[in-house]
């Protein structure tokens, strides 16, 4: 997403609340990341959106708190 201000020049940087800066890691074995591989190629995204767009309905899902 851009977040471009007519006339100003440079790198801009996106709003405090909206920048994207923290980090999630997690392992797989070999069985489990290849399902997820063959899923992401069926629905033809790339495991990393998958993961976020589900998530999002996690953390955006106030009743399960």
């Amino acid at each position: 997403m851009a977040f471009i201000e007519k006339g100003k020049k440079g790198f801009q940087k996106a709003p405090k609340g909206q920048r994207k800066d923290k980090r999630v890691v997690f392992y797989l074995n070999e069985s489990e990341m290849k399902r997820l591989k063959d899923y992401c190629d069926k629905l033809g995204i790339k495991p990393s959106k998958l993961i976020r767009e589900r998530l999002k309905d996690v953390i955006e899902d106030k009743t399960t708190l």
